[in-house]
């Protein structure tokens, strides 16, 4: 097959009636159901009305929460031949600007939606000039033109399929252009490394716009014609059980998720919670997206053997949009290899491996070394890796650290709108060698069974829980903020903080200003930033002297030296803030479901901000959410606990439109007022 759409056609005649998808709105109960046949017919019907008012290559942006919607709106470009460029629902000013950038960048004149999110965000997009201009069509329309006979439009194997948008390294996001060749062949790929077939169960909360989500789960779903298990990303942010809980209750066989996830579980799943899984179904449990932590694996495995998890499940994988996904896959047949390697030797690039251990190795035998690097397995079928020296383009011998670089026909097409980009990501090719390679930016090595070991990253990324940030993006918001701060005198790196990436800055502070200058206001300031541009928690803050960050001769920032210092204590900070583990105040459950009042939640919400949020002594009820530092994931948390506090179901985007707590409790105390709410099930 050659083109995607033949695919979703295959198993709507073989399977008409087989269940597609299920969708579980809330992470628990099963809200809606679609059959290979229904999702054929309901993607052609949009490509029908898509095709009636735009043109084959046009791009759709395609903004959804987590739905069926979402799917059949994907595929109904795919029938139409239509671009689709998936985003997430953009928040705050960052959110809205990148949105703007990829609607110039690719010249999308239309978006696809549904009610929910087209009635959350056409007031914002009426403000920005360039996002005004777009037409919305929505798929549930009841204007939307039926049909008795659809015609299949096959397409070349080099046509653009869709847009795949990364975080960028010059504060603007990079489309990966992926054809229908790019993608049939990382979804084979994928398919042979998993064992996956038509009995397959997917389990998937992973985002439906980012590429392991939509490529990995949705899309490979129904190239395997298995059924999909899904649920929005929120849920399990708020609840990490409601993960396996699907996969004990749907039986599933394959799912995967980035680390800080497989650490979420093991942290905050109790034992009680335990008795009620059974994980004997899940055959591919695969970690990837984010550094993959040994002691990790080893963790989950014990905790939860005693529900039935085989420990084989446990896999590592390596992979990239640039890549259309995946590039290497561990194998479930084999043992999952964890190397104890001297770190000594390893800061030289050379590897010595102390001692093999497995995924099933115990707790003390991983605990006795200071530096572990994970198997992510062999290349995918049909396609090459090689590790290279990326100064002289030489390839490197085993068990030497080189960049990684890989060809095959899942290699996109390149980034949109920027040639000399891709020819210098996409098109490299080795000393004496004339084959061309996908340069990926991160560093590895080969053992002698080929298997592939990530040790860090070329570009100084940020992973930040399986989403990537580039750091300059960052620090140019955080220099650029404040008369205090020294222009480009600013580091953003990530240390590991039990088994997660966390964001420490380190800022340089003008000389005239140091005796003047507040710092906790400008902790408070820079967490807002954080915060509100890019969803994302501080872990810690180091103001420095002027002229004290290391940097190069030519002047840029040296990431890696600054984190060396912050790490052995050796910044000699003006101030210092680094999050604590202090126990904090219990919340006060003293108020009664039908005692609400606007004073007692805001009282509620005060405790609540002040036991998560690290040491806060002050509170304003017209102070953004953001300006606590709180993240997505801490806002998502603080609703669920809110809704399971009050009774009544609140939506996890409530803070998109009512950002502090005065507002969001005004609004809730009128919702209940006019029985606007729904009431938790067993309240």
């Amino acid at each position: 097959m050659e083109n995607l759409q033949q695919i979703l056609e295959y198993y709507a005649l073989k399977y008409p009636h087989k269940i597609a998808i299920r969708f579980l709105a809330r992470g628990e109960k099963e809200t809606e159901t679609i059959t290979y046949l229904q999702l054929q017919q309901q993607a052609q019907i949009v490509s029908i009305n898509l095709l009636s008012q735009y043109k084959k290559s046009e791009k759709a942006l395609l903004v959804f929460d987590a739905s069926i919607d979402f799917i059949i709106a994907f595929w109904g470009c795919v029938y139409a031949g239509i671009v689709a460029v998936p985003i997430p629902i953009p928040n705050g000013n960052k959110g809205i600007k990148n949105v703007s950038h990829i609607v110039e960048d690719a010249n999308i004149s239309f978006i696809i939606s549904h009610d929910c999110v087209q009635n959350r965000l056409y007031k914002k997009f009426q403000e920005n000039s360039e996002l005004k201009k777009l037409n919305w069509l929505n798929i549930k329309e009841k204007n939307f033109k039926t049909i008795d006979i659809f015609k299949i439009q096959l397409y070349s194997p080099n046509d653009l399929l869709l847009l795949q948008y990364t975080s960028g390294s010059t504060n603007q996001p990079k489309g990966v252009k992926v054809s229908h060749r790019n993608m049939i062949a990382n979804q084979e790929g994928l398919k042979k490394a998993f064992y996956s077939n038509e009995n397959s169960v997917f389990v998937s909360w992973l985002p439906h716009y980012h590429d392991m989500g939509l490529m990995g789960k949705i899309i490979q779903a129904t190239f395997c014609g298995a059924t999909l298990v899904l649920m929005p990303s929120i849920a399990f942010i708020q609840k990490p059980f409601r993960w396996l809980q699907a996969i004990s209750t749907y039986k599933g066989t394959n799912s995967a998720a980035p680390n800080f996830a497989y650490e979420d579980c093991f942290r905050n799943i109790t034992y009680e919670q335990l008795n009620q899984l059974d994980l004997s179904s899940w055959k591919v449990a695969w970690n990837a997206a984010e550094p993959v932590h040994a002691i990790t694996l080893v963790k989950f495995s014990n905790k939860f053997s005693q529900c039935g998890f085989k420990w084989q499940a446990l896999i590592g994988a390596y992979g990239m949009a640039e890549a259309t996904l995946g590039i290497s896959v561990a194998n479930v047949n084999s043992k999952l290899k964890l190397l104890a390697i001297d770190e000594a030797k390893f800061k030289k690039e050379d590897i010595k491996v102390i001692e093999k251990l497995f995924v099933n190795s115990s707790l003390e035998q991983i605990n006795k070394h200071k530096k572990i690097v994970v198997d992510c397995g062999t290349c995918i079928p049909k396609h090459q890796i090689k590790i290279v020296n990326p100064q002289n383009n030489i390839e490197c011998d085993k068990y030497k650290v080189g960049e990684i670089w890989f060809s095959g026909e899942s290699v996109a097409q390149g980034y949109l709108n920027k040639e000399s980009l891709t020819q210098e990501t996409f098109y490299t090719t080795i000393k004496n060698n004339h084959k061309t390679f996908l340069r990926t930016g991160d560093l590895g090595f080969l053992d002698e069974d080929n298997n592939v070991f990530i040790v860090g990253r070329n570009k100084d990324m940020l992973i930040i829980r399986g989403e990537n940030y580039a750091p300059q993006d960052i620090e140019f918001s955080i220099f650029n903020s404040h008369e205090t701060f020294v222009n480009s005198a600013c580091a953003v790196f990530s240390v590991i903080f039990e088994e997660e990436e966390r964001v420490v800055i380190v800022q340089e502070i003008k000389r005239t200003q140091r005796k003047k200058v507040d710092f906790s206001k400008l902790l408070i300031h820079i967490k807002e930033i954080l915060s509100q541009e890019y969803q994302l928690q501080l872990f810690a803050l180091v103001f420095i002297n002027q002229a004290t960050l290391p940097k190069t001769t030519s002047g840029k920032v040296k990431r890696r030296l600054c984190k060396h210092l912050f790490t052995n204590n050796e910044l000699n900070p003006l101030y210092f803030w680094i999050q604590t583990l202090d126990e904090k105040i219990e919340i006060q459950n003293e108020i009664f479901v039908n005692q609400l009042s606007y004073e007692k939640l805001i009282q509620w919400l005060e405790q609540w901000i002040k036991k998560y949020m690290q040491k806060l002594d002050y509170f304003e009820t017209s102070n953004n959410f953001s300006s606590y530092g709180m993240d997505s994931k801490s806002i998502a948390l603080m609703i669920y606990d809110l809704e399971n506090f009050i009774g009544y179901e609140l939506e996890p985007t409530l803070c998109w439109n009512y950002p502090n707590p005065d507002t969001l409790i005004n609004y809730i105390i009128n919702q209940i007022k006019n029985n606007e709410l729904v009431p938790l099930k067993g309240k």
